[in-house]
């Protein structure tokens, strides 16, 4: 962890802001394709509600298959460089779609290959920015870093479909996509000019199978044997999957039953993303005036339970109860996400934040692709408003995990200083 750098405003840490910058235009790309992907395949290639739950674990499964060994393969790379050829290779596997359209042969294969390859990429991506930010930034400036960042990015999931609505009204929802390379390519630049020197563990250059797979299982003990991040990740398990559920049948929910039109679901999508903008801006001042444990425990039980509004919504006016719920729902995930991300940033030992966040993706993460599934299964099997409400419902109970703990007891998480974190973690590996 980069301990030089002295706390305070993070507007005058250059590096910081060109991570910053760079990410949200990423986000904001992202956030189109989130809408325009599903909806181009459900408008111009007819697919069906299953097919749509198929797609959206397609774009996840990555993390299923990858995300345990991305954490040791991350920590023997340069995660900047590692993220940057990252956002390049989405660029280029994006852009393939327009080509496709003409060329005249745009398939949904080929809408799912897009998707294997994005999810892929995105697992190092992310798991190489988890552990990187921690490079530029000090411990006390953790969860103003990733407020901002959580800021930014729920404003990108409230402008981009809009913008998404009406990019698909107009061009159609292939070129579209367009933006969303170039919007990558503006991060790999962003990252190209960070500077900064990053913490890089002793792990040897060789990809020594053996040696990973002992780092791998050190990464996810820590992550199980450790009584706060068991909790936390119990809880990101079930947020995920239900969430999962939703997002897989949230297009045929707005298309098909509420029969909103493609320029009002980027409308209602983007409304719903203001939510993640407000929990964005009020995380670091609520963990000041309520406690850093606090914006993890109570948020998504409290705030989050506005979100069972969702599966009330009707045709017309009504679809905005959609927008409601979303924004409920996306306010007490980000504070709940900004408080559990800096918990870990701060209490794990810098050799093992890659390790450690890649087991937190696979554990959390790694349930997605099987949302997705579910979603589409249950979307058939019962219908697209019954399961909207079990996704809601199982969202919102998921917070219980956390407030149903010890951790409603503590104000403030108390981290420990950097010889307790070593000890701790040789404990771990003598133990494996």
């Amino acid at each position: 962890m980069n301990e030089s750098i002295k706390p305070g405003a993070l507007w005058h840490n250059r590096s910081f802001m060109l991570l910053w910058s760079g990410q949200s235009a990423s986000q904001f790309g992202s956030a189109i394709t989130t809408i325009v992907l599903p909806l181009f395949a459900v408008l111009a290639l007819g697919a069906s509600t299953f097919e749509i739950g198929l797609l959206t674990s397609a774009s996840t499964i990555g993390f299923l298959l990858f995300g345990l060994p991305a954490g040791a393969i991350v920590e023997r790379l340069t995660k900047r460089r590692t993220m940057l050829w990252c956002d390049v290779l989405r660029s280029v596997a994006l852009s393939s779609i327009p080509l496709a359209v003409l060329l005249g042969g745009l398939t949904l294969a080929h809408l799912f290959v897009v998707a294997l390859v994005m999810g892929f990429l995105t697992v190092f991506f992310e798991v190489a920015y988890q552990s990187y930010l921690p490079s530029l930034v000090s411990r006390d400036q953790l969860i103003d870093g990733n407020g901002k960042l959580g800021t930014t990015e729920s404003l990108a999931t409230t402008v981009g479909p809009g913008i998404a609505g009406v990019l698909i009204s107009i061009v159609g929802g292939a070129w579209s996509i367009v933006l969303d390379g170039v919007t990558y390519m503006l991060s790999s630049i962003s990252l190209m000019l960070i500077r900064t020197p990053e913490y890089r563990a002793d792990t040897g250059s060789a990809f020594r199978i053996r040696g990973m797979r002992k780092e791998i299982v050190e990464g996810l003990s820590y992550t199980l044997s450790h009584p706060i991040l068991r909790r936390l990740s119990a809880c990101v398990v079930s947020v995920n999957l239900f969430g999962a559920v939703y997002n897989s049948i949230e297009i045929p929910y707005l298309f098909r039953v509420l029969h909103a039109p493609a320029f009002m679901i980027g409308v209602v999508v983007g409304i719903g993303g203001t939510g993640g903008i407000l929990g964005g801006m009020v995380a670091a001042p609520f963990s000041r005036r309520f406690g850093s444990a606090r914006i993890v425990t109570y948020p998504l039980v409290v705030i989050g339970s506005i979100g069972l509004l969702t599966p009330f919504a009707q045709p017309g006016w009504g679809v905005l109860l959609v927008s409601v719920g979303l924004a409920g729902n996306m306010a007490a995930s980000v504070v709940f996400i900004i408080g559990a991300a800096s918990y870990r940033q701060a209490v794990c030992p810098s050799s093992m934040l890659s390790r450690v966040a890649a087991s937190l993706r696979w554990v959390a993460w790694g349930t997605l692709p099987l949302g997705g599934l579910l979603g589409g299964t249950l979307g058939t099997a019962l219908g697209i408003r019954s399961t909207v409400a079990v996704a809601v419902v199982g969202c919102w109970a998921s917070g219980f995990l956390v407030l149903l703990s010890p951790l409603r007891k503590v104000r403030d998480f108390v981290t420990p200083d950097e010889t307790e974190i070593e000890e701790s973690i040789a404990g771990i590996s003598r133990a494996g």
